[in-house]
């Protein structure tokens, strides 16, 4: 999975979770059409991430994860259409000539459901692998809106 880096520092810690005020500003073409990010009140984009022993004031290097949306719509839209119509198709072939279409539409229904459990799994599926990454940058806390260089640390990320 390709990521998208960015820099930024943590604000805000939520029990397991830490939101990262990012430098740059959402506008920015690299990041439009993300929606990884909120945006504050004030124009600047945060995210929050797992906290793995971040504190407030740490400077950090976030790892976006780049998305197929393709599979997301798929999942979204493609399966239950596929699913649903497999289990028409299904319940009218189990049906006898002369009976409602109870059997067609319980068909249906049951595909459904199959297309509902299979986007809840993949969705489990896809927000493990598509889990912010981040790094503390030379393992430094400083005040926020104060820039930092460095690479990641060893060992730091997630």
């Amino acid at each position: 999975m390709e990521y998208r880096e960015d820099t930024g520092t943590v604000v805000a810690l939520s029990g397991e979770k830490a939101t990262v005020l990012l430098d740059h500003e959402p506008q920015e073409a690299a990041c439009a059409g993300c929606h990884a990010c909120s945006v504050t009140p004030s124009g600047r984009a945060t995210i929050r991430v797992e906290r793995n022993g971040l504190d407030e004031g740490d400077r950090v290097r976030v790892g976006i994860p780049q998305v197929n949306a393709y599979l997301s719509i798929g999942v979204l839209f493609g399966a239950p259409i596929l699913l649903v119509g497999a289990g028409l198709i299904i319940g009218s072939a189990l049906q006898s000539p002369d009976s409602s279409d109870g059997p067609a539409l319980l068909g249906g229904a049951m595909g459904l459901l199959a297309a509902m459990a299979l986007a809840w799994v993949a969705n489990g599926v896809i927000a493990r692998r598509a889990a912010p990454r981040v790094w503390r940058i030379d393992g430094l806390a400083v005040a926020p809106g104060r820039p930092t260089g460095g690479a990641p640390s060893k060992g730091a990320g997630t």
